[in-house]
C-alpha cells in the first residue's frame, strides 16, 4: 500500500474518532444523531485510479469496522450500535472523484459540503 493511501485511510479513521468526542459527559446533553457522513476525495477514475479506489475501499473499510458490519473490534467510544458518545449513529463514506485533476478535486469538494448534507 502506498504511504498516501495509508495516509488517506488514517486520515478516516481520525476524523471517525474525532466524531466520538472526548467520553465526557458532564455539563452537556447528548444528541442522537442517526448518520454521520464522511465525504471522501478520491481519483476514482484517471491515470490514478488504482489508488483512489484502495483509498475509498480502505474508508469503506473504517466505516463497516465502525459500524460492527465486521465483527467486534475494540475502538474507544464505538459500539455494534455506531458512535456511543453521539447516540449510536451509522458512518456513511460518501465518495467523490477527483479524476486526478486538482480542479475537479474542488469542485467536488464542494459538492460535497453543499449538496451532500442531506
Amino acid at each position: 500500500m502506498r504511504a498516501w493511501t495509508r495516509a488517506a485511510v488514517g486520515v478516516v479513521v481520525l476524523l471517525a474518532a474525532a466524531c466520538t468526542g472526548t467520553g465526557s459527559d458532564s455539563g452537556r446533553e447528548k444528541s442522537a444523531v442517526s448518520e454521520v457522513r464522511i465525504g471522501v476525495l478520491a481519483p476514482l477514475s484517471g491515470p490514478n485510479r488504482t489508488a483512489g479506489q484502495d483509498a475509498l475501499r480502505g474508508a469503506q473499510l473504517a466505516a463497516a469496522l465502525v459500524n460492527g458490519e465486521e465483527g467486534p473490534v475494540s475502538l474507544l467510544n464505538v459500539t455494534a450500535a455506531g458512535l456511543r458518545s453521539l447516540g449510536g449513529p451509522k458512518i456513511t463514506i460518501v465518495p467523490a472523484d477527483t479524476r486526478s485533476d486538482p480542479a475537479r478535486g474542488a469542485q467536488a469538494a464542494t459538492r460535497l459540503v453543499t449538496r451532500e448534507q442531506e
